[in-house]
């Protein structure tokens, strides 16, 4: 059986209980039983093994350690219990699946029933852009520009398998990219593969490209990334387009 110990749905951070019930429903004794349980590191910690031992993500009961198990009588059940907590952060819709298995000396061995639960979990994702001139001043053709887009994420799921695609304004040259992205034809991408980012941290990504010259008197030069994730609906804009924030205006005598 599992329970949340809270109750409700289990979230990151909550204490949760697997009880396993070995009942004998033979006409023997069950001499020297042994039961093992494997358990998802990746998802549980702090585990306790309540009148067991765990060794490295195994939990293991006997009758060193729990004497009832050195017969088990017909018709006496022996309850078995774990405790843990839920890792966070965790994904949302991680699933945990546990079962046990059992040796006796005078009995084939045998596997307990498998019990699951699916985790939910949220993060919130902010973008931001910012903008400078490398020359300082006002932007004019010729100058360098250095775009800096700040991600950070809150809640107790990881941000995760996100790609920023970020297209490249059309009076830019000479792009470069930082912090392993890339140029993916007209686009800046950056993949950020796995957890790429935990709750109370931020990541930068960074670009700097050159104002063509010429470019006319007054052009407006728009940039917005955007962000997808799984973790993270809909598609996440860096900024409002109809708002041209940060967005630097070019200058000429």
């Amino acid at each position: 059986a599992f329970v949340d110990i809270n109750g409700g749905q289990v979230r990151p951070g909550d204490p949760i209980r697997f009880t396993f019930t070995l009942e004998n429903s033979g006409d023997a004794i069950a001499k020297n039983v042994v039961i093992s349980d494997v358990l998802d590191t990746n998802a549980l910690t702090a585990i306790n093994v309540i009148g067991g031992a765990l060794n490295g993500n195994t939990a293991r009961w006997d009758a060193a350690s729990l004497p009832a198990l050195a017969n088990v009588v017909p018709g006496t059940p022996v309850v078995l219990t774990i405790e843990a907590s839920v890792i966070t952060p965790l994904r949302n819709g991680y699933v945990v699946r546990n079962s046990a298995t059992g040796t006796a000396d005078n009995a084939p061995n045998w596997t307990s029933n498998e019990v699951s639960f699916t985790v939910v979990s949220s993060v919130t994702v902010t973008m931001t852009k910012s903008v400078t001139d490398e020359n300082g001043g006002d932007p004019i053709p010729g100058d360098t520009l250095r775009y800096v887009i700040t991600l950070s994420a809150t809640g107790d799921s990881p941000l995760y398998d996100a790609l920023v695609n970020d297209p490249i304004p059309a009076h830019l040259e000479n792009v470069q990219v930082e912090n392993g992205g890339g140029i993916v034809g007209s686009d800046i991408q950056w993949n950020l593969p796995g957890d790429a980012l935990l709750p109370g941290n931020t990541l930068q990504l960074v670009f700097t490209a050159d104002i063509v010259n010429p470019t006319p008197n007054n052009t407006v030069i728009s940039n917005q990334a955007q962000l997808t994730s799984p973790a993270v609906t809909p598609t996440l804009l860096s900024d409002d387009p109809a708002t041209q924030y940060l967005e630097p205006v070019i200058e000429q005598g």
